[in-house]
């Protein structure tokens, strides 16, 4: 079983729905995913993927949505027997999902401008101070243009503030993604958008370098436009500059 824990300190940055299609791309290649949505005050996870028809869930009940199984908790102590993934959607208080943090197996950090990168800083630090020394993945979600300069400058900052590589992926603020998240599906079923547009192959191929292994024919729409994945870096404990 993999844990992968999306989490930034700051709320807006994509964390949910980076979480939650990562799941769906892993339920495709016929594994049993556990989505655990940890923020009850919006619910945003168990919102999308139930079409917001539970308006309040209960601690630790596991509701099934056909291929995937989702669950509010705040308590990593939940049963996943079972499971070959558990995908946390992080609230953005990193350090209330502490017990997730302990399990992970790969933290993603998305970040959509400065502060976003400044609140992922907080979660390594967190990291550092809980002990582990687990693979850390940024995501800059605002490369509407990969090529622009704006969007290069934030990427090398982030780079020399955090050292780290990061994966650029594009704007999330599109009308498909909230479309998505209106009818319950994922982005590349959404309404005027494209199963081989930007946004969802952007998705597909950081799902594909997350959940590791080659996932199935039908969560790859077209693997020629993959760009080199950068490498998993591990947060160092304090004192120590980060690899």
């Amino acid at each position: 079983m993999k844990t992968i824990v999306v989490t930034n300190n700051k709320g807006g940055q994509g964390k949910t729905f980076f979480a939650i299609h990562f799941a769906w791309i892993a339920t495709l290649s016929g594994k049993r995913v556990l989505l655990v949505d940890s923020d009850r005050d919006q619910g945003n996870a168990l919102n999308w993927v139930s079409g917001k028809s539970i308006k309040l869930p209960e601690d630790g009940k596991i509701y099934n949505f056909g291929k995937l199984d989702a669950v509010w908790t705040l308590d990593g102590k939940i049963s996943t027997d079972g499971y070959d993934y558990v995908i946390v959607d992080g609230r953005p208080e990193a350090d209330t999902i502490a017990g997730f943090i302990k399990k992970a197996d790969l933290i993603v950090c998305p970040f959509d401008g400065r502060m976003g990168m400044e609140a992922v800083k907080d979660v390594t630090d967190l990291i550092s101070d809980l002990g582990r020394n687990v693979p850390i993945l940024v995501v800059c979600n605002r490369a509407a243009n990969i090529k622009s300069g704006i969007v290069k400058t934030l990427i090398a900052r982030a780079k020399t503030n955090l050292g780290f590589n990061v994966w650029p992926t594009l704007f999330l603020e599109k009308a498909c993604v909230k479309h998505a998240e209106d009818r319950a599906v994922p982005v590349w079923d959404a309404p005027w958008s494209h199963p081989t547009g930007g946004i969802s192959m952007d998705v597909r191929e950081l799902a594909k370098h997350v959940l590791g292994g080659k996932p199935s024919d039908k969560a790859i729409i077209n693997p020629k436009t993959e760009r080199p994945a950068p490498p998993l870096v591990a947060a160092k404990k304090k004192g120590n500059e980060q690899a």
